[in-house]
């Protein structure tokens, strides 16, 4: 056969091809805007969310993931989008009782820490709350799932979305609380996770918004929770981000005005964090976006009432300037060949 004669057409090339372009039409009829973040500012960085996104949201302990799932999980409710929510850290009735609490305008961050409790609250509040909880029996329980696997195993991540199927949306709350098992080392194993979830959300076409702790290592440094985060806190570090479309970092910033100076002493152990902090504020930077140039675009969300949100004002301006620097990555655990161990936080 010459080179110039084409090669005659397969039966199997016809198939993949019809069903290749079938389902690009299908995504054409499609609105890609019917999944966004609920904030300008991050909206602005991550765009639409596509129904094959698989978005990572990293911080550390206390920086503010379950707060920004509980957040998505109302407001996306509020939008008329179906989630599921699967959380392995804390039981379904606390959930229940914060998504109750945001309903009703009420900050749940004192209840849920225990700091005091529904029967304190005005009767207005404990009222509202009570009838959401109702309402989330009733009418609610189509509309936002709450998933209950317990200790769940990597090998049950399709029963999870065969639940979550009919959802706009599916939360995982956080993937190092997954049970991965399998042979080599915790990094291999968790790379084995981050690839099977992927192509999960590619069957089921369902977006997943899942946290991931930060990793950090013994180098560990004192600011980094307070500064934006690198690609490398992830643990996996690339690998983890190969399969993500989109990668967020959450940390708590330092307050405006804080100088080199000041910040060396407080890596040196020396001055109070509490005091060099802005509270109630959440820094969000884009680690990765795999379709647009965004990587290193910053947002903030502070409490406002006990919500978060990205509307400041004169009197409260956003806590840093765009060129704070960056925190050091630590180096990656655990490499092929490594004894990393992901449930390291």
């Amino acid at each position: 056969m010459s080179p110039e004669t084409p090669s005659p057409v397969k039966d199997w090339d016809v198939e993949h091809a019809e069903a290749q372009a079938t389902e690009a039409l299908q995504y054409l009829q499609t609105d890609p805007a019917s999944l966004r973040f609920p904030w300008h500012g991050v909206d602005a960085i991550v765009g639409p969310i596509q129904d094959h996104y698989l978005v990572l949201i990293g911080a550390d302990t206390g920086s503010g993931k379950t707060t920004v799932l509980m957040h998505l999980l109302h407001r996306w409710h509020l939008a008329g989008h179906r989630v599921c929510l699967l959380s392995l850290e804390f039981d379904p009735y606390l959930l229940r009782l914060y998504w109750a609490c945001l309903a009703s305008g009420v900050d749940p961050r004192p209840i849920i820490r225990g700091q005091t409790t529904p029967d304190t609250l005005p009767p207005a509040h404990r009222a509202a709350i009570q009838s959401q909880l109702v309402w989330q029996t009733g009418a609610g329980a189509s509309l936002v799932r709450f998933s209950v696997f317990g200790a769940l195993k990597a090998a049950e991540l399709p029963g999870l979305f065969e639940e979550a199927k009919g959802s706009s949306v599916l939360l995982i709350d956080h993937l190092q609380a997954i049970d991965v098992g399998g042979l080599g080392n915790g990094y291999e194993r968790y790379a084995r996770l981050c690839r099977h979830l992927k192509e999960l959300v590619r069957e089921y076409r369902i977006p997943t918004i899942a946290a991931a702790q930060f990793h950090r290592d013994k180098t560990f440094d004192r600011l980094a929770p307070y500064l934006p985060p690198r690609e490398t806190a992830f643990y996996g570090g690339h690998i983890l981000l190969q399969q993500a479309d989109v990668a967020l970092g959450l940390y708590r910033p330092l307050r405006p005005g804080v100088t080199k100076g000041q910040m060396l002493e407080l890596r040196a152990g020396l001055g109070s964090l509490q005091e060099a902090i802005t509270h109630d504020t959440v820094g969000v930077v884009c680690l990765k976006h795999r379709w647009d140039d965004q990587r290193g675009g910053r947002s903030f969300l502070r409490y406002r009432d006990g919500i978060l949100t990205d509307e400041w004002d004169h009197e409260s301006p956003p806590p840093v300037a765009p060129d704070c620097p960056v925190a050091p990555g630590p180096s990656l655990p655990g490499g092929p060949g490594g004894d990393g161990d992901p449930t390291r936080t």
